[in-house]
């Protein structure tokens, strides 16, 4: 039995496809993941993974657990998607660092220009 994955709560088409593209193939498969797997999608922090996880519970006590184990991520598809989020985050953390800077340098040149 194969239930779909928008039987989730906030779980639409787009992001039931998003699911899937990211290994996550049945709602047994979010229901035993961790925050940090479900994480690694795009789009998911801790409170919407640790919401989605919690719904997949909820679903799969209502029709039962007799749905077969799939196939969990191997820790080499882990690191490959944990490398890939990795490095968004840290061009994003550069980024606002150099911009941070430059509201500091106005903020500096306006108070001398009021002396």
């Amino acid at each position: 039995m194969n239930i779909d994955l928008t039987k989730i709560r906030g779980v639409g088409p787009s992001t039931a496809e998003v699911f899937k593209n990211n290994g996550f193939q049945s709602i047994n498969d979010l229901a035993s993941a961790s925050i940090a797997d479900i994480m690694t999608v795009p789009g998911f922090q801790h409170a919407r993974a640790a919401q989605v996880i919690a719904s997949a519970k909820a679903v799969m006590s209502e029709v039962g657990d007799d749905q077969p184990e799939q196939k969990k991520l191997t820790k080499k598809t882990k690191i490959k998607k944990k490398k890939k989020n990795s490095k968004k985050v840290k061009s994003g953390k550069k980024e606002d660092k150099k911009k941070s800077k430059g509201k500091k340098k106005k903020k500096n040149k306006a108070k001398k220009g009021k002396k």
